[in-house]
């Protein structure tokens, strides 16, 4: 615990912090560990890791063992649950989605170990009956209203706090020349790119498989990319399931697949829309980061009328189709593609939303109110 002459510990308990950057609660938490004042905080990475650029006040405890795939493994587990065991800190922000033997474990640990625990849920609950079994934190954050709304019908005490996640969009913007990029993927100068940054299990592969064969049955000057990160060994099925498809119907050379991207936001300056036509978002962040960040680019999005991702669209920054209509993909795809004015209308609209609604230092602000209030003092 701190010292009156120190300064408070945040302990952030999440996934291993360091690259690839593509995961959204890890980027949030180390670029919040930085922007904090007044607080010093603790991060978790992977061991043998190059250094991470951190501030003064940031220390990184390297004890997550590398895992054979995303998802975190039983060894990383136990290397986090002895970490948070022998750690000390003021507060402990444990930030990812609670499962509930986790949950049960941590309610038992809370009872001896001091300090403030705060929980941020960083995706939906797929079971909302579950809830109440979830929580054991002394604050609860989740991240859309869609999630605020399942924790208040489960009369969840604390009180939770809706907090959206926030992207510095002026350290994105502008994305710079992507013309090499252009080249590299021996995509036409007067080509049109669409791009879908999600993953392979948020039920919408046939959709976009349908809306993509009638697409380029219409357009020669399409292009589509796929910058999805293999998240389970599933994952693999799936891809290759649409790439079976694609070279089927004679269209794979049309269609790029990335597994890991090195520079999202270069893929971002290079589409001309962003489609995310999800029909669940259990697993996912409530609203994406990489969609946010998109708008921040000025390129708009097409999302499927889906809670808490329609939450996106708090002003005419795209276009929103219904749950699994591949004919409304495709008639919103052209519509954004064949109006310029119109397109880049949404696009700057949806820089002016981001930087209103879900700016990074905001987001920070209102982290640093609650561990004021957690720890007893005036924010």
């Amino acid at each position: 615990m701190a010292k009156n002459s120190e300064r408070p510990v945040i302990f952030f308990a999440t996934r291993p912090i360091g690259p690839p950057w593509d995961e959204a609660s890890k980027n949030l938490v180390y670029k919040m560990s930085g922007m904090l004042r007044g607080f010093s905080s603790v991060l978790l990475g992977y061991k043998n890791a190059p250094p991470l650029e951190t501030g003064a006040n940031v220390q990184v405890k390297k004890i997550y063992p590398r895992a054979e795939d995303r998802r975190v493994s039983p060894a990383q587990k136990l290397c986090f649950l002895v970490a948070f065991l022998f750690s000390r800190a003021d507060v402990y922000h444990f930030y990812f989605t609670p499962e509930l033997y986790s949950s049960f474990i941590f309610k038992i640990i809370k009872k001896f170990k001091p300090g403030k625990y705060l929980q941020t849920f960083a995706t939906p609950i797929e079971n909302p009956e579950k809830i109440p079994q979830l929580v054991f934190g002394d604050s609860i954050v989740v991240q859309s209203d869609h999630s605020l709304n399942q924790l208040r019908k489960q009369n969840v005490q604390p009180a939770p706090i809706r907090i959206y996640l926030g992207v510095d969009a002026d350290s994105i913007f502008p994305a710079g020349d992507v013309s090499d990029l252009r080249q590299e993927l021996q995509f036409g100068a007067k080509d049109k790119v669409v791009l879908y940054a999600g993953n392979y299990y948020l039920g919408c592969n046939d959709i976009l498989a349908e809306s993509i064969l009638s697409l380029l049955k219409r357009r020669r000057d399409l292009r589509f990319i796929f910058a999805c990160r293999i998240s389970q060994p599933i994952d693999l099925e799936r891809k290759q399931r649409l790439k079976t498809i694609f070279e089927t119907n004679g269209i794979a050379d049309r269609i790029t697949f990335f597994d890991t991207a090195k520079n999202i936001h270069s893929l971002i300056a290079l589409c001309d829309v962003h489609i995310f036509p999800a029909t669940t978002m259990v697993g996912k962040a409530d609203i994406p980061l990489v969609l946010l960040e998109t708008l921040a680019l000025e390129k708009p999005v097409i999302v499927s009328d889906v809670p808490p991702l329609n939450e996106i669209m708090k002003d005419d920054v795209g276009e929103i189709i219904p749950p699994g209509d591949a004919p409304g993909l495709v008639k919103a795809v052209e519509t954004l593609l064949e109006d310029d004015t119109l397109r880049q209308a949404k696009g700057k609209r949806g820089r002016q939303m981001v930087v209103r609604e879900f700016g990074l230092g905001n987001y920070a602000k209102q982290y640093e109110k609650i561990y004021q209030r957690l720890l007893g003092e005036k924010p």
